[in-house]
């Protein structure tokens, strides 16, 4: 499997006469064009403004940790969190979020969810403007 980080124009034709010269074969070509992962900056941002929720954030009654409110943010933005049957059989549980595979994009769409929610919870991330560069 081949991939390819495009980031100049001629990355880009590098990338397009590799898919021309493959063998189409008998059950053909899958491509899949996506936004870049995110960023380093992006994630440590992201783990910043998540801390304020774990302290004193309440969510039904009761505080969560930086990890399950970022799987709150993220299964509010739609992504899936598929669930796993219990070896016992007695029930399910969640496979878990990953941030790691988000774009740049939804990276940013993820910070900006948790800044709106966190503006109106009462949040204060003025200490985080010196260092963080905000999402447009």
């Amino acid at each position: 499997m081949q991939e390819f980080l495009i980031q100049h124009e001629d990355e880009r034709v590098h990338a397009l006469n590799y898919v021309r010269g493959c063998d189409m074969g008998r059950h053909g070509l899958f491509v899949r064009v996506r936004d870049g992962k995110r960023t380093d900056a992006q994630n440590k941002l992201m783990w910043k403004m998540l801390q304020p929720f774990e302290a004193r954030v309440e969510l039904q009654g009761q505080l969560w940790s930086r990890d399950a409110w970022k799987c709150v943010f993220m299964n509010d933005l739609g992504h899936d969190c598929p669930m796993l049957p219990q070896l016992n059989g007695h029930g399910f549980f969640a496979r878990g979020y990953r941030s790691t595979d988000l774009g740049v994009g939804e990276m940013t769409t993820l910070i900006e969810r948790i800044k709106a929610e966190g503006e109106t919870r009462g949040v204060d991330y003025s200490y985080l403007e010196k260092d963080a560069e905000w999402p447009a």
